[in-house]
């Protein structure tokens, strides 16, 4: 399951943002689209000079979807950073 996690946006742009992750994964690969997950996180992300620094982070255990991700989120215009996770073990129903 890729996680695509929105830092250091308030809780509007945040909501946004996640609308428009999910319009551009259902666009080029439905399927994609129903093992996806967007976490919003309520942080602030700054630099030195105490400018806000937005980014995206995608994580996932698998290169390919990390792959099509990083194509696809490019388009929004922020940051992005990509973390391949060593496992992800789902729960068990």
């Amino acid at each position: 399951m890729p996680n695509i996690e929105i830092h250091g946006l308030n809780e509007d742009d945040s909501a946004k943002m996640a609308e428009k992750i999910f319009y551009l994964i259902r666009s080029s690969d439905p399927e994609l689209a129903e093992q996806a997950v967007v976490t919003l996180s309520r942080d602030i992300c700054i630099d030195q000079r105490c400018r806000r620094q937005p980014y995206l982070r995608i994580c996932s255990s698998k290169q390919e979807h990390l792959d099509v991700l990083k194509g696809l989120l490019g388009q929004l215009i922020i940051d992005i950073e990509t973390l391949v996770l060593q496992e992800f073990i789902p729960a068990q129903k």
